[in-house]
């Protein structure tokens, strides 16, 4: 490797990790995407020697007391007590256990260095490791283009500049979860087989596809999908070189028996925990009631499993809706790229050159089609998948982007068109970022001044089309009600009276959070909802074992009285100056801006440098 190209990896990592830094600094504690039980996995390897038990373990207690504390959590408004991790419910569950156990393994060490200076120290810890794992894709990525396009320098280095520009790549995988670790063996898993396309077959690129993919399967069950790549590669190979019968045969027998052999002992581990090849029953069991689904067997149901893989694939997962302004815009340059490099290397004659192109494009829908596999298979069916379900392709995704426009532009013009292509999509990223950062931050509508109760029922009575029933144990208490969509700003009190609506938060994902505050110094209301306001879930609309709170129900809406009451023990906890609506969190919303122009001043500069050198090649021409 030459040494310019050293120093330009190296770059291009750093920047990888300080956009990354960004984000396992303003993430809240803990990220929804259920990083307290992936971070439980890593603390039960730690203390117990082996992976939770889905069904059986819950959250370390340090865990929640820190979803309790967080200024980002909302879990702190639950009125639940750390010492009744069973009143959680799905919240306190550690069905992360589910999980393969290589990536928590790896970041083992990290916890056992740091978990004497506490627990949230180790969150950022972790988050810092998973960042760096997923980093180590930069110079994989370096290694597969320069064997499937050997003559595209500008190929070489565009592939891991384009990934470190990935927002998806740069928020998703920094916090704790599996998919930091499937982005680069899914790059490597590909690196034997381009070698083989390369180069000739050998039973040496077996051993090494067969154990990279066997890792993959070890992280995260979505690597199935690189099988569909791999045999395409085989293919590829066979048409080529045309081996002999034994290797077609013994090739493909070799890297299954090897991935077969390193999984082994996971599927015995489950079969002996839970009398099945994994814990998917169990997790089911715990989740399923929370999670979209849409059937697999329909055109209807594999367009909303397309929508939703569009969701966190190539930006943050929490950035919704699908199909944002950046979604779209990392989509058209992907087609655009593909397409535009196999025009002109098929109208080139260059078939091979064209062959390996359309195997890095075929990466993104194998794995579409590997985890439907794993949606029918380990699950039944039920679930929808996103974005970061696809990672193992992402890699692959972002090389056939730089090879398209490598295998279509003269090398100058492709390292331009590469920066234009990093500036295009960076373009996109503010109003995501603005969205979840105010999301994230001004989220609530709970006012300083006011604490939720503590033993709450009215939740678990409240029956849809009823009337909501308040009982407080304070004067003129204050309450929030959770909407599908519309929200009334008065609600009538029968009897008389009103509530006026003070205050309310819109959140991306299609619900509204409204603070009502009854006009009457009573302790009892009878609160009439109009009808076409549509109330969230209460306790009754769910299995027991899947409420979000022993007492009080799924906060379809919570009691609220002040913090200066006479009875403060009917309180879990107050809101002081630590209150998420007091963080200052206005200059972080300038990050991206950051990136918008200095993306934009590199392309203005290779352009212009590009030109510059043109015109004396002209001139130099002319001379001679």
């Amino acid at each position: 490797m030459p040494r310019r190209h050293v120093a330009v990896l190296l770059a291009i990592a750093l920047v990888g990790l300080v956009r990354g830094l960004f984000w396992v600094t303003v993430v809240e504690i803990t990220s929804p995407i259920d990083e307290a039980q992936h971070i439980d996995y890593v603390v039960s390897l730690a203390t117990r020697g082996r992976p939770p038990i889905v069904g059986t373990d819950t959250l370390h207690p340090d865990l929640l007391r820190l979803l309790k504390s967080a200024p980002t959590s909302t879990i702190g408004r639950i009125p639940v007590s750390v010492e009744e991790p069973a009143g959680w419910a799905a919240v306190a569950q550690s069905y992360e256990g589910v999980q393969p156990p290589l990536y928590y393994a790896v970041l083992t060490p990290a916890y056992l260095a740091l978990r004497d200076a506490g627990i949230a120290p180790v969150v950022f810890a972790l988050r810092l490791a998973s960042l760096l794992l997923a980093l180590t894709a930069v110079p994989l990525i370096y290694v597969l283009a320069r064997e499937l396009f050997p003559e595209r320098p500008a190929v070489w280095l565009g592939g891991p500049l384009l990934l470190v520009f990935v927002q998806g790549f740069n928020a998703n995988l920094a916090t704790v979860n599996n998919d930091a670790l499937i982005v680069p063996l899914g790059v490597a898993t590909l690196i034997p087989v381009a070698r083989a396309i390369r180069r000739g077959i050998t039973w040496r690129q077996a051993v090494a596809t067969g154990t990279l993919f066997g890792l993959g399967l070890l992280t995260k069950a979505t690597a199935v999908g690189l099988a569909v790549v791999v045999a395409l590669g085989a293919l590829l190979v066979a048409g080529r070189q045309r081996p002999p019968v034994r290797t077609l045969v013994g090739w493909p027998a070799v890297v299954g028996g090897i991935a077969a052999v390193l999984i082994a002992p996971w599927v015995v581990w489950n079969l002996v925990v839970y009398g099945a090849t994994s814990g998917a029953v169990q997790a089911h069991a715990i989740t399923g009631a929370l999670q979209l689904s849409a059937p697999v067997t329909t055109l209807a149901g594999l367009a909303d499993h397309v929508e939703a893989a569009s969701l966190g694939f190539w930006d943050m997962q929490l950035l919704a809706p699908a199909w944002n302004a950046y979604t779209l815009r990392w989509t058209a340059v992907f087609l655009a790229a593909v397409a535009g490099g196999l025009v002109v290397t098929l109208i080139r004659g260059r078939q091979r050159a064209a062959a390996r192109l359309g195997w890095l494009a075929v990466a993104t829908p194998a794995a579409f089609l590997g985890m439907l596999a794993v949606i029918v298979g380990a699950f039944g069916g039920v679930g929808l998948m996103v974005g970061r379900h696809l990672y193992g392709a992402l890699g692959a995704a972002v090389l056939a982007v730089a090879g398209g426009i490598g295998l279509a532009l003269p090398a100058r013009w492709a390292a331009v068109t590469l920066l234009a292509v990093v500036a295009f999509v960076t373009g996109a990223e503010p109003p995501g970022v603005h969205r979840y950062l105010d999301a994230t931050y001004v989220r609530g509508v709970v006012a300083p001044d006011l604490a939720p109760v503590v033993d709450q029922t009215w939740n678990d009575e409240w029956i849809p089309g009823e009337p909501v029933r308040l009982s407080a144990p304070c004067q003129s208490p204050a309450f929030t009600l959770t909407f599908e969509d519309r929200n009334p700003t008065v609600l009538t009190v029968a009897g008389g009276g009103s509530a006026q609506r003070v205050e309310e938060v819109r959140y991306p994902i299609g619900f509204t959070i409204s603070r009502y505050r009854l006009d009457a110094a009573v302790t009892e209301a009878v609160v009439e909802v109009p009808p076409w306001a549509h109330l969230g879930w209460s306790r009754g609309d769910r299995t027991p074992h899947l409420e979000m709170v022993h007492r009080g129900g799924d906060p379809v809406g919570q009691i609220l009285c002040p913090v200066d009451d006479p009875g403060p023990v009917r309180f879990e906890q107050t809101f002081d100056r630590h209150h998420p609506d007091a963080i200052d969190y206005g200059p972080v919303r300038a990050w991206p801006l950051v990136w918008v122009w200095a993306t934009r001043a590199a392309a203005l500069g290779a352009l212009l440098g590009a030109l510059v050198r043109a015109g004396r090649r002209r001139r130099s021409g002319s001379a001679t």
